[in-house]
């Protein structure tokens, strides 16, 4: 009850957490960091987005059979700021709440999460004067996910696993690019990101995490609105995460994931879109968790 009193009187704290003993499994050991189709233009902008993730699992533990399902949640407040036209500058700061229902056991937790700090060169970028129905953009970087998140989550004195903190309490580096190619009214997004983690005081180093996205949408218009639905399929894979150097066997693994989307740009000012996703395929976690929905949407002030 304290939780959702919590929940309701913080308005953006929304995301992925966890609690619970058992056999330390749940379903957040697969997921990437997507940017998703933005606008060209080298305008900043500032917004909000959030996501939503479930999992099923069923394993045994000391002979007992545990079923549960975790759900994740987030909201995230990001940017994008243009200090140079060649040069794009992100951040994405999340508010994860998760809960789990484990053998009709329900728990629940909430915080900060990790800070994520991007910087991209626009390698290449169809010039606003060249006379062609092809656009194309290219955009490279990396950039730091910083341990801002609490990753010391304790439930009855004992220390939760990684796997259910807000954050992961490691400072981890990325590497992404992004490839815009659009026809007149139809295009396609490509976006590739690899984040490779270091170990926490604890010891324990998650995975490295690699992401990838093919989108193809459409740009249409209809007076000062413009309508972009699109399609894409999402691909995310992780190693498995070592505790102390030691494997942990229920972890890492891999997704596709077909995923349906609609954006609309209000007077090149806002921008409103939502998406609905479902794998087709994964192996996680050595094949005893199962992905479910991927739900999210978001908002966006252009300036």
């Amino acid at each position: 009850m304290q939780i959702k009193i919590r929940l309701l009187s913080s308005l953006f704290m929304i995301l992925f957490y966890q609690t619970g003993k058992s056999c330390d499994i749940c379903g957040c050991s697969v997921g990437g960091l997507y940017v998703g189709i933005l606008p060209q233009f080298q305008n900043h902008f500032v917004g909000l987005r959030y996501q939503y993730r479930e999992f099923t699992s069923t394993h045994a533990y000391n002979q007992v059979t545990y079923f549960s399902t975790d759900r994740f949640h987030t909201l995230e407040l990001w940017g994008r700021f243009y200090p140079h036209r060649k040069i794009q500058l992100m951040a994405f700061m999340p508010i994860n709440y998760f809960t789990k229902n484990e053998n009709e056991r329900e728990t629940s937790t909430i915080g900060p999460g990790d800070l994520t700090v991007l910087a991209n060169y626009m390698a290449y970028n169809t010039p606003d004067t060249a006379i062609t129905w092809w656009k194309h953009n290219l955009l490279m970087g990396g950039g730091l996910k910083l341990p801002t998140g609490d990753f010391n989550h304790y439930r009855n004195d004992t220390l939760l696993n990684p796997n259910l903190q807000s954050g992961t309490g490691s400072w981890d580096f990325i590497l992404n690019s992004t490839y815009t190619m659009r026809y007149k009214k139809v295009g396609m997004n490509i976006e590739a990101n690899a984040r490779f983690n270091t170990a926490n005081v604890h010891g324990y180093r998650f995975g490295h995490r690699f992401n990838g996205a093919v989108r193809f949408f459409l740009w249409t218009k209809i007076k000062s609105t413009s309508f972009v639905p699109h399609l894409s399929f999402l691909i995310d894979y992780a190693l498995k995460d070592r505790n102390r150097n030691l494997i942990v066997l229920e972890s890492g693994g891999a997704s596709v994931t077909p995923q349906l989307g609609l954006d609309l740009y209000i007077k090149k000012r806002w921008m409103i879109g939502a998406f609905a996703s479902h794998k087709i395929w994964d192996y996680l976690g050595n094949g005893t968790i199962q992905s479910g929905w991927r739900l999210g949407f978001q908002f966006i002030f252009i300036f």
